[in-house]
């Protein structure tokens, strides 16, 4: 039980710092994040929703984060 509790302690203090760097810059990652800031696609950091819009619906969400993770994928570099 300890094993599984130290990694997922982690994971929230990691999450919580990436909302506070978010939030600090002015935009939000998260589906449901701050409303009154933009939110861009984790993925890019494209603008995917303007200040203070109305959330994006589940599906067009996940077909915009799709997209992007593709698209990131291509501009990596090759990993052989």
């Amino acid at each position: 039980m300890l094993v599984a509790t130290v990694p997922l302690a982690i994971l929230i203090g990691w999450v919580g710092i990436k909302e506070l760097e978010e939030t600090l810059a002015g935009y939000t990652t998260q589906r449901h994040g701050n409303k009154m800031l933009e939110q861009r696609d984790p993925y890019l950091g494209r603008v995917i929703r303007r200040p203070g819009e109305d959330y994006l619906e589940h599906e067009r969400f996940r077909a915009i984060i799709q997209t992007a993770k593709n698209e990131a994928g291509k501009l990596a570099p090759n990993r052989t």
